[in-house]
């Protein structure tokens, strides 16, 4: 499928000819490589975007759905000619941490890992203590049973938390996470995983996908 980036978003061409808008948001450490990206009135093949319901609580949304473009997404310039286009770039490849591994690792603020694992329990939405962020907790599991919490802040809180919790809670389903750009750190508090030392958090330029369709989360579906 084209698109068009323009001020007001991404037009999507149809082959009919019909153009569609849609609103594209770019976070973090993203916005300077795709400020030389894209550029006005080119034409693009896009690949892999996150898709989101807009939120309503802040008044009437002309876009029922946003998308969201992270280390994940492929794209790829069109030249408008006649020859045969180039071929897509390949997928992301996966460097999935094991749990293992995470328990001989030095938390710090540049630690950062990919993680693809099964929810277990999806917290509530809380503010944290002494902070006006809010966030959600999570335990997430592998298939040798190894259990750590984590943390999700601010939006992947409020929005991807918000869908585990329902998957969970309603449709009695125990989604798959792939979490990328996982921050770890020191763990703090007391529960039924107080005799971990180190937790997981996401961090501002972190993406977690739910349920995605890879090779290994089938494998997780299958052991659980």
């Amino acid at each position: 499928m084209a698109l068009r980036f323009n001020i007001e978003g991404i037009t999507e061409t149809h082959p009919i000819g019909l153009e569609k808008q849609i609103r594209a948001v770019v976070y973090g450490n993203d916005i300077d490589y795709y400020a030389e990206k894209l550029r006005l009135l080119n034409t693009y093949l896009i690949f892999t975007v996150r898709v989101k319901v807009s939120p309503t609580s802040y008044g009437r949304v002309i876009n029922k759905f946003y998308w969201v473009l992270d280390k994940e997404t492929l794209i790829e310039h069109v030249e408008l000619t006649d020859e045969l286009e180039k071929s897509l770039l390949p997928p992301t490849k996966l460097n999935i941490t094991s749990f293992g591994s995470i328990a001989q690792m030095t938390p710090g603020p540049a630690v950062e890992i990919d993680i693809m694992e099964i929810v277990l329990h999806c917290g509530l939405s809380k503010y944290a203590s002494r902070s006006q962020n809010r966030c959600r907790e999570v335990i997430v599991s592998d298939d040798q049973q190894n259990q750590f919490l984590l943390t999700l802040w601010d939006d992947l809180g409020e929005i991807e938390g918000t869908e585990l919790e329902d998957k969970i809670e309603k449709d009695k389903e125990f989604p798959i996470i792939l979490g990328r750009n996982i921050g770890i750190s020191p763990y703090q508090g007391m529960n039924e995983l107080q005799y971990y030392t180190l937790s997981l958090q996401t961090k501002f330029n972190s993406t977690i996908r739910i349920n995605p369709t890879y090779s290994r989360a089938l494998e997780l579906i299958s052991w659980y």
